[in-house]
Parts: C-alpha cells; structure tokens; sequence
C-alpha cells in the first residue's frame, strides 16, 4: 500500500477519515503524517466536535523500524499517565490492524488517528511547576513498569 493521496478514504474503527494535506515535519522522523476530515455517516456527522480535523500518522512504507516505533507510539497510549495527561494528543482511532502493524508484511500501512492541535512543542513556552514534574515520573514510572512487564 502506497502512503495515502489527497482525498483518499480511510476507513477508521470508529469513524471514516479523508486525507486532506500531508504535514511536512523537520526530517528528524521517517513517520508520515496527514491532516484529515471525519466523514458524515449516512448524511450525519455523529462525532464529538473536537473531532473536527484530527492528524493521521502512519509508518513510513517498507521502513520496518518506522513501523515498530508507530506500534510502541500505539502501546504507550494505553499507559495510564500519558492516556490521562492533557500534555498529549488524545488517540481517536486505529485505521487497520495494530497487533500486525510491525509483523514485517512487505510494507502495509497501518494508521492511528489522533487529536488535531495546531500547536507545537516548540510554540509552547517553558514554565516550571509541580505538576510538570509530576507528569514526567508518572510518565517514567509507568515506562519503566511497562519494561518488566512478561510478554
């Protein structure tokens, strides 16, 4: 499968999504990324309202370490601390098969949907306080936990 083109469809667990511009990052990361719409359903928008322009990212095609660090950026949102925590993008969706995305299957790609913010890391500016402190070992902790886990 080919990295999507503008306009194509996905079809997503929860809602279907159309591709509407890539995103162009600063070459430090292989994964590709997209901004997109959430298609009406039977003529009827039924998504929450924040849903309105989520970023799709996907593995880069043919890259299988690209597609491992989609599957552990997968896995890390289901840790408590980062799934709970405002400082991340809320996943939406999974758009295809997350168990298999890094199953070395000749480079299929798997797609996760998330929050659309139009803020940067780099926007934000630094202010020190407990909470982000707290938020790094919680963050750590759960990591490190996650680690000594059998399996």
């Amino acid at each position: 499968m080919q990295s999507p083109a503008s306009r194509q469809v996905l079809m997503g667990a929860k809602w279907n999504y159309r591709v509407i511009d890539p995103l162009q990052g600063d070459s430090t990361h292989k994964s590709l990324a997209f901004k997109a719409e959430v298609l009406l359903e039977n003529g009827v928008l039924d998504t929450p309202q924040w849903l309105a322009m989520p970023f799709i990212k996907a593995a880069a095609p043919n890259d299988q370490h690209a597609k491992e660090n989609l599957k552990c950026e997968y896995e890390n949102y289901f840790v408590s601390s980062i799934a709970s925590d405002v400082c991340f993008r809320k996943m939406y969706d999974v758009i295809g098969d997350p168990v298999n995305i890094s199953n070395g299957d000749g480079g299929s790609i798997s797609y996760i949907a998330f929050e659309g913010l139009e803020t940067t890391l780099a926007d934000v500016q630094y202010k020190p306080c407990m909470r982000t402190y707290a938020t790094i070992r919680g963050h750590n902790k759960d990591s490190v936990e996650k680690l000594h886990q059998p399996g």
